[in-house]
């Protein structure tokens, strides 16, 4: 049960230092307030294996909450927001494979915060066979760099080989190219 900012900071800090909480129950106990707590996700590796129920509260953070959700993990029943000073390129998760249910983003990823991404989403940046359902995002995302090949409101990228994307131009131009009236089955 995490009730307070300094328990909620523990939990990050285990979770970065490669503690995964396989099978573990997590849950929230209050809205918490991180917008001035400072975490980097530097351990690429570091996965989330666990359940994380938001019991409904809403947590206030100034970076990406997990590097990745994996395939057997759940997160749930979230208000996440982003504060002012967001820091990450999405906002729940780098990376998902697996379950998030009922939570929702609200904020924005800045293009000037953060370092060079060539993807942003509020609540996920690249989906690989996970599911998002029952969530929302209400704000901007916005990738920089030379490479950017998406941004969105809830995901940005869904890790097949399907999907397009586009720069902000190409998708005028496209937009442009493809107006019209069309008629069909």
């Amino acid at each position: 049960l995490i009730k307070t900012a300094a328990q909620m900071g523990y939990f990050i800090n285990q979770m970065e230092s490669g503690v995964t909480f396989e099978g573990k129950y997590i849950k929230l106990a209050n809205d918490l307030d991180l917008s001035n707590y400072r975490w980097t996700l530097n351990n690429t590796s570091a996965s989330f294996n666990g359940t994380f129920d938001g019991g409904c509260y809403t947590l206030t953070i100034s970076n990406t909450l997990f590097n990745k959700v994996d395939t057997s993990a759940t997160v749930q029943k979230l208000n996440l927001n982003l504060s002012d000073n967001f820091e990450g390129y999405c906002g729940l998760t780098n990376t998902n494979c697996g379950l998030i249910q009922l939570v929702c983003v609200r904020g924005n990823i800045p293009p000037e915060g953060g370092t060079t991404r060539s993807r942003a989403g509020l609540l996920v940046g690249d989906n690989y066979s996970g599911t998002v359902k029952y969530c929302s995002a209400i704000g901007n995302a916005s990738a920089k760099g030379n490479d950017v090949s998406s941004y969105a409101g809830m995901v940005a990228y869904l890790g097949d080989p399907y999907s397009v994307y586009y720069t902000p131009e190409e998708y005028l131009d496209m937009q442009e190219s493809t107006s019209g009236t069309y008629v069909g089955i």
